[in-house]
């Protein structure tokens, strides 16, 4: 906007995610926002452009032994925050999964308390929604290749069935490499879903 928008005015503000994006738009404190795909809206609200996707990215440690989504079961998971879309949308893959919240052992942080809780042997496994190229989520590749912690990225392999139930999940792989490329992660493409932004 800055090079090619003269005379268009911007103020940004941080927010909370869709959900409080949403609210402002109804409340008419905000023009533009981004919304995640499956997000309700109950104004007029119009799509101006799709911008990326959030990949359903799930890591574990490989000494936890969580090959595929249903190993979960038993498992220590770090979840985003309560309230929050990427909580929300772990819940919809469990349900197709039939992991209710009671197979699932869980605690909700933000990812960077996740990081560590991964890396230090705290949580069996992450869970997070986000672009495959988000800092945070590389950082946290890097720095299990630091300490010499393996990890594993888990396929969601019924995202096409996940779209089904719910049509704004997206079915997509995550690229051989996509994380690291000297020992490559994930190790070799990976079935997972997807949400527009």
């Amino acid at each position: 906007v800055e090079r090619h928008g003269e005379g268009i005015r911007l103020n940004v503000l941080a927010t909370e995610g869709s959900s409080e994006n949403v609210r402002r738009l109804n409340a008419n404190q905000l023009d533009l926002a981004t919304i995640g795909g499956g997000t309700p809206v109950v104004s007029n609200v119009r799509l101006v452009s799709h911008l990326f996707s959030d990949f359903f990215n799930v890591i574990a440690r490989s000494d936890a032994r969580i090959r595929r989504f249903g190993d979960l079961k038993g498992k220590l998971i770090a979840l985003p925050p309560d309230g929050s879309a990427g909580l929300r949308r772990f819940w919809a893959v469990a349900d197709l999964y039939d992991l209710p919240s009671q197979t699932v052992r869980f605690v909700s942080m933000p990812f960077e308390a996740a990081h560590n809780a991964l890396l230090n042997k705290q949580v069996d496994a992450v869970f997070t929604l986000s672009s495959l190229r988000d800092r945070p989520l590389l950082a946290l590749f890097e720095d299990a290749e630091l300490t010499n912690v393996s990890l594993e990225v888990i396929p969601v392999e019924q995202a096409e069935a996940i779209s089904l139930k719910r049509p704004f999940v997206v079915p997509d792989r995550i690229p051989r490499g996509a994380f690291t490329g000297a020992i490559p992660a994930p190790r070799w493409e990976t079935t997972t879903a997807t949400i527009r932004r």
